[in-house]
């Protein structure tokens, strides 16, 4: 039980920083992009869709490095 609460607290943690990560670029996208046009808002979604996947496929990598590293 000690373990699974470990791991969620883990998760949480992590959350926050992808939520931390993903809002920045989010922000600031619609404060210097115009969204006075609709399509101009669907390419600011597409934007950060794009942003949030290259997030998460950067920290994975950096995960998967740092942990190959750590246990050779």
């Amino acid at each position: 039980m000690d373990n699974e609460k470990e791991t969620t607290k883990q998760a949480l943690d992590r959350m926050t920083l992808y939520d931390f990560l993903y809002v920045l670029p989010m922000f600031f996208l619609f404060f210097y992009f115009p969204s006075d046009r609709f399509w101009q808002v669907i390419v600011n979604f597409i934007i950060i869709i794009l942003v949030g996947f290259g997030l998460a496929y950067a920290t994975h990598t950096v995960v998967y490095l740092y942990n190959r590293s750590k246990y050779k």
